[in-house]
């Protein structure tokens, strides 16, 4: 999805990025992205709880508005339950309670992103530094076109005190 995200945001469409595998969005660097603590496949919450859903996407929504740097996740303080418990099971992958059974080949996680091929890797560090180019690029446009306004406010303002003197 982040891939997604990112040629949408440069056709001009604002995204957001919701999700619960944390290490896998930093590795994909989405523009905007909102963390909640759930298991996957529940991104958005327990089925049937319309409210509950309603909420996180109400949250999710407020934290577009106000992220502003590329590549930044927000963690939106939404957990599936206050007893940490639930993350033993849901992250087994058979979803029975068992963390481990002969034959599963999955490895631990991790909080470094893992790529396939030094390709990958290469390519994602690229896309980090090409987004803070654009953003730090843009940031500079912005403040020029700022410091112009105020020097255009400054002049007008000095003109103006210029006529007020000549009619003195």
């Amino acid at each position: 999805m982040g891939l997604v995200a990112r040629v949408l945001e440069e056709a001009g469409f604002p995204t957001i990025c919701l999700t619960a595998a944390r290490s896998i969005t930093e590795s994909v660097n989405p523009p905007r992205s909102a963390f909640v603590d759930m298991p996957l496949g529940y991104t958005s919450g327990r089925p049937h709880e319309p409210e509950f859903q309603r909420d996180l996407l109400r949250k999710a929504f407020k934290a577009a508005g106000n992220i502003d740097s590329p590549g930044s996740i927000v963690d939106l303080d939404v957990v599936w339950s206050d007893d940490p418990s639930w993350k033993d099971k849901a992250t087994s992958g058979l979803n029975n309670g068992v963390n481990s059974v002969e034959g599963d080949s999955r490895q631990p996680r991790v909080n470094e992103p893992q790529y396939q091929y030094e390709e990958d890797r290469t390519a994602a560090e690229n896309n980090r530094e090409d987004e803070a180019s654009r953003s730090k690029k843009k940031k500079s446009k912005k403040d020029k076109k700022e410091k112009r306004e105020r020097k255009s406010k400054k002049s007008k303002k000095d003109k103006d005190r210029s006529k007020q003197k000549k009619n003195l």
